[in-house]
């Protein structure tokens, strides 16, 4: 954890999809980011940040960014979350937030994040690219959801799956033991038709993100989840982080006093607390089913329900005759409550969840048995197969075939089969598997190296794409020089023209040495100044320059390389006392001189600097050559280079 937070600290926008059951788990994780020490934006509707504050742990670094919903026909006027509006307008809610993209465009600009995290915003990945920032599609659950029900891995864009199809696993899946009754098997299908705003059904939604993102993320660790996050690395060809279990913080209020009063009074173990979720209903007759399965358990509980659509309150949709029955040992009740703070009560024996990825969290970490009662859902249905086929930490409530109504006798049945110790295989197997699985959630590290390295994976990404970015660049640089290369050659070959030169012609050569410097080291040039003239003399020394003040040498050799539709020179350059230097030049005729271009390493700067300093010093000399005046020379010499 040390080296992880000693790094750099990345900026990362987090954009869930706009409701609450995802802003809350997505923030959860913003507070574990934030602890070691990275900056969070955290984009959400401008009148549902005052819903989250309280949940913000670290003000300091964890920011709200409010945006606002653009209205859409259909949808209330205050609507900004699927918590304002019946499941029928969710697609609207979608909608509006797809209308967003130039808003978020803007907005991304000015933040300038490192890495954005999103989930059903299928056209993020695009416009980040073109900003350059990274996106990750995180999804709030387990991966096992995406592997078995996803297009990417059953390819199943293009046609409809049917019941059939998804009965068994897509190829390569890892595991066999999911089975699904009927009525699961008829709604996985039906749900993938589903039309989720903008015209872009849910799970083509949801399959895109993955497809354009540069790395998908979930909820999870190795030691559980691997299997499924690498098939879905193998699927997608793109990496796969998982953010570790992601435990709940320890609460920073304590239980209300009447809870505390109730509780306290009940033996240890001995209650049974049930909650359906927030925005999750009973049809009438389901709620009355479940309390009246509660009521022939025999043990005390607490059911946190919702009221069922057409009743006011809770009070009113009860069975007849059930408050006064259960007076006493029994309550259902239809406000919010501490849900974590109540599992975490020793009174507190039984958990009956609807199988949220949250809910389930909190109960794998606390000691009450685990019934499973699934709402009609992709992944709670698949949160449930995995904690009671795949884990055996639960057991969920059997229902209808075909229908997928439970009754009040199979939910007592799951309860007892929980919570009872005689003579009960399955409930011994289950609570002991639920302690191991407790205990290593629990342990010391677990959580922790999860999320430091879940950061470096986010780490290499930005730098990956860093490189990538310098790497384009660097390949674009080349690819100018290139042609502007190409442009000069062509220039060149319209200017010039062939020249022949015999043995003792006069010519004259650009051939000054100069100091020059470049990104790779000083090195020895030469310059376009015209010196000469000078004397080709015979085979393969076709041009020898002396400089008389020195006593040194400088001997030209030019042979041909073979280079199809490019032949160039090879020149050879040899100075007396000096390691002998070769390079390739080119030979460029000009009307009455030609012109040697090269460049010469410069090795022994000391030895070659004296050299040019003296050379210098005869610029009179050269003036005169330059004039055209012939240097008078002895019989058996060569033409010299003052210069």
């Amino acid at each position: 954890m040390d080296a992880a937070t000693s790094a750099a600290p990345l900026h990362i926008a987090i954009f869930p999809w706009f409701a609450m059951g995802h802003f809350t788990p997505y923030l959860h994780l913003s507070n574990k980011l934030a602890e070691r020490g990275h900056r969070i934006s955290f984009i959400v509707p401008q009148r549902t940040q005052t819903k989250l504050h309280h949940l913000n742990l670290n003000p300091h670094l964890i920011t709200f960014v409010p945006i606002k919903l653009p209205h859409v026909h259909g949808l209330p006027h205050h609507a900004e979350t699927t918590s304002d509006v019946p499941f029928s307008l969710f697609p609207l809610i979608a909608t509006a937030m797809d209308c967003t993209q130039k808003d978020i465009q803007l907005l991304l600009r000015d933040l300038n994040p490192n890495i954005v995290f999103f989930d059903f915003q299928h056209w993020l990945p695009s416009l980040t690219r073109s900003l350059g920032i990274k996106s990750v599609a995180y999804l709030i659950v387990h991966p096992l959801s995406a592997a078995y029900l996803g297009n990417g891995p059953r390819r199943s864009q293009g046609r409809e799956l049917t019941e059939l199809d998804l009965m068994e696993p897509p190829p390569g899946f890892p595991d066999s033991c999911i089975k699904f009754q009927s009525h699961e098997l008829r709604f996985l299908a039906e749900v993938r038709k589903l039309e989720f705003g903008s015209g872009v059904l849910l799970y083509d939604r949801v399959h895109n993100s993955f497809c354009s993102a540069d790395a998908m993320g979930f909820k999870g660790c190795r030691e559980i989840d691997g299997p499924y996050a690498d098939y879905l690395e193998t699927v997608f060809g793109k990496p796969v982080f998982l953010s570790g279990p992601l435990l709940p913080e320890p609460p920073n209020t304590s239980l209300e006093e009447k809870w505390i009063s109730w509780l306290g009074g009940l033996n240890p173990g001995s209650v049974i607390f049930c909650a359906y979720g927030s925005e999750s209903q009973l049809s009438e007759n389901q709620l009355q089913e479940l309390l009246l399965g509660l009521e022939l358990t025999g043990f005390p509980f607490l059911a946190a329900l919702k009221p069922p659509d057409g009743f006011e309150s809770i009070e009113e949709a009860l069975p007849e005759g059930f408050g006064e029955r259960v007076k006493g040992r029994g309550i259902a009740y239809g406000g919010w409550v501490q849900q974590q703070l109540i599992l975490g009560h020793p009174s507190v024996g039984c958990f009956i969840t609807h199988c949220g990825a949250s809910s389930v969290t909190e109960a794998l970490v606390n000691k009450c048995g685990l019934v499973l009662l699934p709402r009609l859902s992709s992944d709670h249905i698949m949160n449930a197969k995995m904690m009671s086929m795949i884990l055996k930490v639960g057991v969920e409530v059997e229902k209808g075939e075909e229908d997928g109504l439970f009754t009040k006798e199979s939910l007592c049945k799951a309860v007892k089969t929980v919570m009872d110790d005689d003579g009960n295989e399955i409930g011994r197997e289950v609570r002991k598997n639920h302690a191991k699985l407790r205990n290593f959630l629990l342990s010391d590290n677990l959580e922790s190296s999860c999320l430091d390295t879940f950061c470096q994976q986010l780490r290499d990404l930005s730098v990956q794409f860093e490189i990538s970015s310098r790497d384009a660049i660097i390949k674009k640089l080349h690819s100018n020089l290139k042609r502007a290369q190409e442009a000069m050659k062509r220039w060149a070959d319209l200017h010039r023209r062939d020249l022949q030169f015999s043995i003792g012609d006069w010519v004259y050569v650009r051939l000054r040495p100069r100091r020059q410097h470049s990104v790779t080291g000083p090195y020895l040039a030469f310059s376009d100044h015209i010196h000469g003239p000078n004397s080709l003399t015979p085979p393969r020394t076709f041009l020898q320059i002396s400089w008389k003040p020195t006593h040194l040498s400088a001997t030209i050799l030019i042979g041909r390389c073979q280079e199809q539709d490019n032949p160039q020179q090879l020149v050879l350059i040899t100075l007396e006392g000096l390691p002998l230097k070769r390079l390739a030049g080119t030979l460029v005729p000009n009307p009455g001189n030609f012109t040697l271009r090269t460049r010469l390493p410069l090795k022994r700067k000391e030895e070659l600097g004296p050299l040019l300093r003296r050379l210098k010093g005869q610029q009179q000399e050269s003036r005169n050559v330059d004039r055209g005046e012939l240097p008078k020379e002895s019989e058996g010499t060569t033409p010299h280079l003052n210069d």
